[in-house]
Formats: structure tokens, C-alpha cells, sequence
């Protein structure tokens, strides 16, 4: 984002000073050269100053990109601008040339998004991250979020699953707390969302500012201690009318599947399941062993990946934007439109956006913009709350089930559906997937509204007011029904559905007031100084029923349902009161000073604690502006940045501080009443979690900037976490939330940019960022020294002196071999040797996972406090790297993100190795390792030897070789990798092409995204984390699998 009147100051100047030298040199140059100047898009470049190198003569494009300018005939003339990156082009006594001038990847000069202010690059103070428009412009994503991971140092982006509108975990700088939401406070045009990125459209996107460190968001006090993030969308400006059509179509597909057992296999493994030790026995449904290879030849079965998630979908987006204005009034209106089919059968997205901007000058001090938007998303497909379960449950159907059947009659198939293998007394064990897919109706709806309306007046030179009041209307729908023949319809007798509905208004107006003054051309002064107010109301209702007699009219009538539940409400609202200040300093334009001081008053916390302050400072050392600096020859920039500060987390949950009260039966003379009795003990001395943060930065820049670098060290300090803490039991209560923990984040960050070629012809960019954080548990409630938490039964635990994210449980040695026993020929019975470790309760085998002993105790046996950390969810780096290539009218950008060092806990392994449960299908790799008792023809092994040579290879259990509701280490897996995010190949064709068709602008692009994953982890993607928390990332319990995406698109300006 540019500062449009500074822009226009400097090109005042920049005539006039280049009028003085031409007139001056009028007659150095005999040699007249003309020539036109454009951007990437084809547009005239107003303003581009032209310098004969070596000399004072120059020139300046005029409103049309047209110059003139005289000089000898082996001159080289030196093009230069605001934001575009400086070309010298050789004369060799050419007449006319012509020039496309690119975007500077490092424009010291371009304008960043602050908290209620904007400044300029080279004027900050703290650690900001910026994405431009162009960074996001040919990537197909319906979600924004999507599309932000790796493109900014110190930001983690997660994708918990590859669903539609899948949830996106962001986290700036680590997680700080532990019990609280670690989100960032997301701003789009000024106003708070309160549904993070959700309303907004890509393509709608200027520019977006990560602002990371207590300096920078401590004027956003309670609300800024998991960082902010500052989305500004496209803006009004002064030009002819112009519409731009925007669109493209494309190709979604599942990026990978695992591999599971065929049905010759399948049966094999249910043969080993049902007979036990006897190998003479014949399975009714499945005919004799020796026959399986003719009764189920290779690759024979159904695919239920394939069958579910095997479709090549359509996905297509469409947008109009008109901008235009004079100096009075300017405006852009766009709408956008996105369609997506989903990859699983039954699913699929729609969403409308519409976005409207006004700015209107009202008078020679008064300026009035309005910003308005209006969202309409709705996603039809399994939530995520629920998908883990139905991911499983998809993989372990048996390939058996309808092998004859055609496929459109899966839905009404029995399970088996070749007569000889039909066994009426399973048929209801399983439900078909497409048959659960297609039965049911998950409906997700979100209405967003937002309406800003900011006033700017002049009241002096030196003095401005800004007053804004911005509203948020959040409406969100979930309808669920599930019809006859559903696994949920039979569990509960019969169809049932529910409604869940909610509304949320949130309001938001500020007022502020701005002194700006140059004392002695020296002292450059800002002062801002304000005031806030915050209101935030939530609604909901919930609805259910069951055992609807007709399933045609679904939760449209819910009134059909013969077994209604009690529907539930919640309402809740809280309120924030601020005041903020910040002083801007500059002595000589070398040394910057920043301070900022907030104060919040928020009904979230006790009596005792309503209000909270923020302090932040900030210095920062232009160093390439020192004499010393410059004549060492060797940095084009440097700048040195200090800063430190506090910044707090409301981030919280409404009435922690309240008692809390339940609906409870009492009996009163033989009969029920209802009374309300306490649930959950308040604390009136509540209050605000605290990030205490210090920043060490340099900004460096070689070669004539073509070479920049920015270095961040942090640590961040978060004390006063919210924690439940043990209370005697005579007060009736167990705990009670306080505020006693801390955790600390130490980390660097690296932000290189590099122009490795840059010429009139071709140019390549390349751009990486890297981010090392350490996290620490520094201290827990009541002294303590760690306390567990559960995913999904995956264990975690949060230690004082270690990181959160770490996994917990029982350290695998393998499996048991016949090695660890002695056998008795007499009894046919295995003893394990004395010496050798066994967990408590349990009779081993050979082929049983094996467990070490690690508590150093003098026995044998292990038991619970045998587990230890096992794994740990927070990756050693992380981060981004991008090259941009241009040749002519020729784009193309290759974007790759990574992570190194992170855990996963691997449920689809830990759920489809287990090779147990009769009917459910397994893993290839777990079948095909497993330790065996039957030999290829089905004969059960009683020979010691054979069998210890059979299972030599043997590295996974056997059938019943796992003990349910452990948390094993052997399904832990290092999920680092490398993925090829996005390549992008576009065109955009010469101005004079396509003035036959009076457009301004064309540009044609092919863009594919999620190319390739390079990485070591054995489920679908590594980049998951379901139903996570702070304390329990890093599971996948059988996560949507990620999508290939590959469009066409263009764009077209008229």
C-alpha cells in the first residue's frame, strides 16, 4: 500500500528539480532519445525519473508513461521509482526505448499498516511481516488462511485437514498459553473479525502485516498478546472507470491414499481372526482358505478411498471489480464468487462475497470512506468434529462388501453381496461408507456482515482527527440429519437430526487524535492519542430429534420428530473500555524512538482486576545514514531495532471470573423440583494473561539492496496463565481458575530477499524465511511439576523446564520374539524369561509389542510410571521459500514451504494396525509385517523353530498384539517436510495487442498448488492437527486428506 500523498509531493518535486536541471543542461546532449514506460500490467508509469548516468541532465514521464530526454549516443540512462526496481539501459545510439519497469521486492518507501496509523518501512521500529496482493494473486483458494503458511517468518500455519473449510490454525511466535485460545487478533479494514479470516476473498487483498512482538501490538493491549494480523483490501483511487473480470476454472484430487488390504488378503487376515488354532475350519461367507486366490483373484474388491474420495471435481471462481474516481469521490466495488466441489462424494462449497468502498473528500479537510462488506458460505460435507471417527471407519470397511454390486447400487447393497459369502448375522455390523456419506445432510452456513465508516478532519496543519465506529453481524448454521440406513440413524432406531444456530454483533468505534510536526528540520514528532470501545454479544440455539417417521422434509421440519430433546441456549456479552497513546520520534532521520502506553477495562475478568495496562518502547538506529557506515562500501542498509513490552490475552472464555450455576433436581416431599446449585467456583482477583516480549532486529541490504536481510532475536515471557488450581475440599470445590503459570518463547528469525538477475528483459527474485522458536513450561499451578491431558486417548504432557506438545506414553521395543520365551513341547505354552521387562496384567506372547522398562525399578514389570515423553509436536524450524521469474510479458513463481523436526501421533496406524477386530480392514505394511502363526498355506506353526524363522523379518504384532488404550511410541513418527506449495506460469499480453478489443489489460495463468510432498510420515499429509490444543497438537486421527489443485484463469481490464 502506497502513501498516495507523499507520492505526489515527491513528484512535484521531482519536476520541478528536473525541470531546473534540463533547462540548466539543455544543450549537453545532442542526441534525442524517446520512449515509454510501464508496468507488469501494461499500465503508463507517471512520474518514472530518468537520469543521464554520470551527469545532472534528466527526464520525467508525463500522465501517459511518455518521455524525451537529450544525451550523447553511448550514454546509459537510469530509470527510477517508488516501489519499481532501478534499470540502467545502454543507449547504443537507439532513438526509442521503451521500458516495463517491476514491483521492488524491498521498497523502503512503501507504506505498512499499523495499529490506527500507517508509517513507512524504513521508519519502524519493531518486527512487522508483510504479504503483498502479487504474493497470493494466481493461488486458487477458497479460505485465505489457506494460503498464508511459510509466507511470513515467525507465523505457523496448520491446516487441520484437507476438508473445505477446514480449520486453520495460526500461531505467531508459539503458543503462549495453556489453557487459553493462542490465536491472533485479526483486523480486515480496521474492524475486529470474530471469524477470523473466513468473510473475506482473496482477491480482494491488498496487503496483510503481521505484527509480532509487545512494540508493535501492545496498542492493541488486552487483545494483542498472540500477535495481529492487519489485512487491508484493495482501495479506492483517482483513475477513469475501469471493470475488471477475473476468473478461473479447475481440477481438485485427492494428493494421496494409503494402502490398505485387498479383498485375497482381507480374507486371508479374517481366516488367521476366526479360526484360532484350527486349521481345518471353514468360513461359511468366505468359502474354504484354499480357494481364495480363485474366489478373490488379485486386485479384486472395492476401493473405498477411491469410491469416496476418487473424484476429479470441478472447482471455478468468478470476480468483477469497478474502480474509479476523481479527487472528490473515489470508489471499488467487487464481487466475487467461488465454487468447489468437494473430492468426497456428497460434498461441496459455495460462497458470494460482495465488498464495497467509498472515499469522499466533503470538503478541503474532510474526508468520509466507508467500508462494507457482505459473505455468504455454505459447505455441505462431514464436519471436522467427526471426521476423524468416519475417516477410520471408511479405511477399516471390508473390501468384500459388494464387489458384484454396480456402483450406483452401493447404497442399497447388502454388506457381502456374493451369495456364498453373505452372513445375515453381520450385515448390520458395518455401515457401507458411500451409503453413510450419501444418507447424510451436513449443511455448515456463515452469514458475515461488516459496515465501517471512518471520518478524517483536519483540524490544523499539524492536527488530525480520526473517528471510526465499525459493526460485525456474524450468522452461523448447522444442520445435520441422517437418513434411514445411516450407522447414526441405526444406533439411535431411526432418522434424527438437529439445528444449531447462532448469531453474534459486535461493535466497535474509536476516536484519535494526531500531532505531527518537523522541529528545525531534525526533530520529526508524531503523537497519537485515543480511546475505544468494544461490545460483543452472542446467541445460540440448539435443536434435536429423533426417529422422524418421514425423512423426505429433514430438519426443515423438526416438529416430525417422535423423540425431541431439550433444546439449548446460550447468550453471553462482554464489554471493553480503552484508552491508548503513542509517541513517534526521529532526530535526524538516523534515530527512531516508538512508545506506547494502553489501558483496558474488560467485563471478562474479576471485580478486583478490571483494568489492565500495556506499555511498550521501541529505538531504532539508521545506521547507513552515518558517514562511518557509508564510506565502509559495503551495506546499501542498515538499521538496528530495540524494543520491549507487555501486551495482554482477553482472549478468554466470558464469566471465568463468575460463579457459575447448574439446573439441578431436587426432591421435595416425595416429589422432583428444580433448583440451581453452584457448578463452577468464580475468582474475583482474575486477570489478564501477560506477554512480556524483547526484540533484538537488524535490517541489512547489500549491493544496491539487491541483496536484504532481516534478523529477529525474541523472547517472550508469558506470566499470570489462567490455570485450575486445587482449593481444600471443605469450600465444596475441587479448583478453582487462577492465574499461576508461565511459559517463556525463544526464538530467531530470517528474512532474505535476493535479486539474483535484474534487467530490462529478465528478471528473478527469490525470497526465503526461516523461523527457530523454542518453547518452555516455566512454571504450573501450585507448585507443580507437570500435570496429562488426552486427544483422542493420545496422550500428552505439559512438564515445568519442558516445551507444550509433548506426546506421553510407553517407549516400544519392538515386539516379542520367540527368544523371550522358554516353550514347554509338554504343556504348548510360552514362559517369558525371567530377565525379560512385562507390563503389569498382561500374559505375553511371541508377536506382542514389546514395551522397555524405564523407571528403573528393581522388577520386571511395567506400569504407568514407565511412560515418558515420547514425542514432541513443535517442529525446529519452519518456513518458506519463493523464487519469481519474469521475461518480457512471461511470469512464473515456484512457492515451497517446510518444517523439520515436529511430531506427529500417527491414529490411523495405531487404529489400522491394530489387526484384532474381526471384519475391519488393516494397513498393507501392518499385514504384511505382522508376526505370524499360519504359514502361506493356512497351517497353523507348532514348531519353534519354523516359527522363529517365519517371523525373522517380523516387525509388526501379531493378530491380538496390541493392548487397547495405550499411547505407544512406535506410532510417533517425524513429520518434517518439504512441499512444493504452488507453481504459477503466467502471461500478460503487450498493451497495443489488445487496445482492438479496448481493454486495458489481459493476463492468462496457469497455477497448480499442493504439487508434491517430500517427507518421511506414513499417513495421507503431514501438515495436521486435529482437534488440537496447545497442550495436544500434532494427532491425526484420520484427517480429510489434502487436495491437488490445478485452474486456467485470466484476467481482463477494461
Amino acid at each position: 500500500m502506497k502513501n498516495t500523498l507523499m507520492k505526489k509531493n515527491l513528484l512535484l518535486i521531482q519536476i520541478i528539480m528536473l525541470f531546473m536541471i534540463h533547462f540548466n543542461c539543455f544543450c549537453q546532449g545532442k542526441f534525442l532519445v524517446k520512449g515509454n514506460v510501464t508496468d507488469e500490467k501494461g499500465e503508463p508509469i507517471i512520474g518514472v525519473a530518468i537520469l543521464v548516468v554520470g551527469t545532472s541532465v534528466g527526464a520525467i514521464t508525463n500522465t501517459e508513461g511518455n518521455y524525451t530526454i537529450r544525451c550523447d549516443e553511448k550514454s546509459k540512462l537510469k530509470f527510477s521509482h517508488i516501489g519499481m526496481e532501478s534499470q540502467t539501459i545502454d543507449v547504443n545510439s537507439k532513438q526509442k526505448i521503451d521500458l516495463v519497469m517491476h514491483s521492488s521486492a524491498v521498497d523502503m518507501d512503501e507504506v505498512v499498516v499499523l495499529g490506527y496509523a500507517t508509517t513507512k518501512k524504513r521508519d519502524l521500529t519493531g518486527p512487522v511481516g508483510s504479504i503483498s496482493a502479487s504474493q497470493l494473486k494466481d493461488v486458487p483458494a477458497t479460505n485465505l488462511s489457506q494460503m498464508l503458511a511459510g509466507r511470513v517468518s515467525g507465523m505457523q500455519v496448520t491446516q487441520a485437514s484437507g476438508e473445505l473449510d477446514a480449520t486453520v490454525n495460526i500461531n505467531i511466535r508459539g503458543g503462549t498459553s495453556i489453557t487459553q485460545n493462542n490465536s491472533p487478533l485479526i483486523i480486515i479494514d480496521g474492524i475486529p473479525s470474530q471469524s477470523g479470516l473466513l468473510g473475506i476473498a482473496p482477491s480482494d487483498v491488498e496487503s496483510i502485516e503481521v505484527l509480532k512482538d509487545a512494540s508493535t501490538t501492545a496498542i492493541y493491549g488486552s487483545r494483542g498478546a498472540n500477535g495481529v494480523i492487519i489485512v487491508t483490501t484493495k482501495s479506492t483511487r483517482v483513475q477513469k472507470p475501469s471493470i475488471t473480470y477475473e476468473n478461473y476454472y479447475g481440477l481438485n484430487k485427492v494428493s494421496n491414499n494409503l494402502k490398505v488390504l485387498d479383498a485375497a488378503d482381507f480374507v486371508r487376515l479374517e481366516f488367521e481372526r476366526l479360526r484360532g488354532n484350527d486349521a481345518s475350519l471353514v468360513i461359511a461367507r468366505y468359502g474354504a482358505y484354499a480357494d481364495i486366490d480363485k474366489n478373490y483373484p488379485p486386485g479384486s474388491g472395492v476401493d473405498w478411498q477411491k469410491q469416496t474420495f476418487g473424484i476429479t471435481p470441478l472447482t471455478q471462481m468468478h470476480r468483477i471489480n469497478i474502480v474509479g474516481g476523481d479527487k472528490v469521490t473515489k470508489y471499488n466495488i467487487s464481487y466475487t464468487r467461488n465454487d468447489e466441489e468437494g473430492v468426497q462424494i456428497n460434498s461441496g462449497l459455495g460462497r458470494n462475497t460482495l465488498r464495497l468502498s467509498l472515499n469522499t473528500n466533503m470538503s478541503k479537510n474532510l474526508n468520509v470512506k466507508l467500508n462494507s462488506s457482505y459473505s455468504n458460505q455454505s459447505v455441505q460435507g462431514p464436519s471436522l468434529t467427526d471426521l476423524g471417527s468416519r475417516m477410520v471407519a471408511m479405511l477399516r470397511f471390508k473390501p468384500t462388501a459388494g464387489i458384484t454390486v454396480p456402483l450406483d447400487q452401493f447404497i442399497n447393497a447388502p454388506e457381502d453381496s456374493i451369495a456364498r459369502v453373505v452372513d445375515p448375522s453381520n450385515i448390520s455390523l458395518f455401515t457401507n461408507p458411500i451409503a453413510n456419506f450419501s444418507r447424510e445432510t451436513n449443511i455448515r452456513k456463515n452469514i458475515i456482515l461488516t459496515g465501517g465508516l471512518n471520518v478524517d478532519y483536519k483540524l490544523s496543519k499539524n492536527i488530525i482527527y480520526r473517528g471510526a465506529i465499525n459493526y460485525t453481524y456474524r450468522d452461523a448454521e448447522n444442520d445435520i440429519f441422517y437418513a434411514t440406513g445411516h450407522s447414526a440413524a441405526t444406533s439411535v432406531g431411526g432418522p434424527n437430526g438437529s439445528i444449531a444456530h447462532s448469531y453474534s454483533n459486535n461493535l466497535v468505534y474509536n476516536n484519535t487524535l494526531s500531532y505531527s510536526k518537523i522541529f528545525d528540520k531534525k526533530h520529526d514528532v508524531l503523537v497519537l492519542i485515543g480511546q475505544e470501545a468494544l461490545i460483543n454479544e452472542y446467541n445460540s440455539l440448539s435443536l434435536s430429534s429423533s426417529k422422524f417417521p418421514d425423512i423426505n422434509f429433514g430438519v426443515d421440519d423438526m416438529a416430525m420428530g417422535v423423540v425431541p430433546l431439550a433444546p439449548n441456549t446460550t447468550r453471553s456479552q462482554n464489554r471493553a473500555y480503552s484508552f491508548f497513546s503513542r509517541l513517534n520520534y526521529q532526530y535526524n532521520g538516523k534515530y527512531l524512538l516508538t512508545a506506547t502506553l494502553r489501558g483496558d477495562g474488560t467485563t471478562k475478568f474479576g471485580v478486583n482486576n478490571k483494568w489492565g495496562y500495556f506499555p511498550s518502547g521501541a529505538v531504532a538506529w539508521r545506521a547507513i545514514d552515518e558517514s562511518f557506515i557509508k564510506n565502509l562500501n559495503l551495506f546499501s542498509n542498515l538499521k538496528v531495532r530495540f524494543s520491549y513490552g507487555i501486551s495482554g490475552n482477553s482472549n478468554i472464555a466470558d464469566f471465568l471470573s463468575l460463579n457459575l450455576y447448574s439446573r439441578q433436581p431436587v426432591s421435595v416431599n416425595n416429589g422432583a423440583v428444580s433448583t440451581y446449585g453452584t457448578a463452577k467456583l468464580g475468582n474475583p482477583n482474575l486477570a489478564w494473561e501477560k506477554n512480556t516480549t524483547a526484540n533484538l532486529g537488524f535490517d541489512l541490504g547489500f549491493f544496491n539492496d539487491k541483496l536484504t536481510a532481516t534478523v529477529d532475536l525474541y523472547e517472550t515471557n508469558t506470566s499470570n496463565l489462567l490455570l485450575n488450581a486445587n482449593i481444600p475440599y471443605s469450600s465444596g470445590y475441587t479448583s478453582v481458575m487462577k492465574n499461576i503459570g508461565s511459559t517463556r518463547n525463544r526464538g530467531v528469525e530470517f528474512d532474505i530477499n535476493a535479486d539474483i538477475v535484474r534487467n530490462t528483459k529478465f528478471s528473478w527474485h527469490s525470497s526465503l524465511n526461516m523461523t527457530f522458536n523454542k518453547n518452555m513450561v516455566v512454571s504450573l499451578a501450585d507448585g507443580a511439576d507437570s500435570f496429562e491431558a488426552t486427544n483422542s486417548n493420545v496422550g500428552y504432557i505439559v512438564k515445568v523446564g519442558q516445551p507444550l506438545g509433548q506426546m506421553y506414553g510407553y517407549l516400544t521395543d519392538g515386539i516379542y520374539t520367540t527368544d523371550d520365551f522358554d516353550y514347554s513341547e509338554t504343556t504348548k505354552k510360552w514362559t517369558l524369561k525371567s530377565d525379560v521387562a512385562v507390563e503389569k496384567g498382561v500374559s505375553p506372547t511371541p508377536g506382542l509389542i514389546k514395551l522397555k522398562n524405564m523407571d528403573n525399578s528393581d522388577d520386571k514389570f511395567i506400569t504407568s510410571t514407565d511412560r515418558v515423553v515420547i514425542g514432541n509436536a513443535q517442529p525446529l524450524f519452519y518456513g518458506g521459500f519463493s523464487n519469481t521469474f519474469r521475461y518480457k510479458g512471461l511470469d512464473m513463481s515456484v512457492f515451497l514451504n517446510f518444517s523439520y523436526g515436529n511430531n506427529i501421533f500417527n491414529g490411523v496406524r495405531y487404529n489400522l494396525e491394530n489387526l484384532w477386530f474381526s471384519n475391519m480392514n488393516v494397513l498393507k505394511d501392518g499385514f504384511e509385517s505382522r508376526y505370524r502363526y499360519y504359514d502361506e498355506n493356512g497351517s497353523f506353526i507348532k514348531d519353534w523353530a519354523l516359527l522363529s524363522d517365519l517371523n525373522k523379518n517380523a516387525t509388526k504384532p501379531t493378530i491380538n498384539g496390541m493392548v487397547v488404550g495405550r499411547t505407544y511410541s512406535n506410532f510417533v513418527e517425524d513429520g518434517s517436510f518439504l512441499r512444493i506449495n504452488n507453481i504459477s506460469i503466467g502471461y500478460t499480453f503487450p498493451t497495443k495487442w489488445i487496445k482492438k478489443i479496448k481493454a486495458s489489460n489481459l493476463r492468462i495463468y496457469i497455477s497448480v498448488s499442493n504439487i508434491a510432498t517430500i517427507t518421511g510420515y506414513k499417513g495421507l499429509d503431514p501438515e495436521v492437527s486435529i482437534n488440537a490444543s496447545a497442550i495436544t497438537p500434532g494427532l491425526d486421527w484420520g484427517a480429510h486428506p489434502r487436495v491437488r489443485s490445478g485452474v486456467v484463469g485470466l484476467s481482463l481490464t477494461f
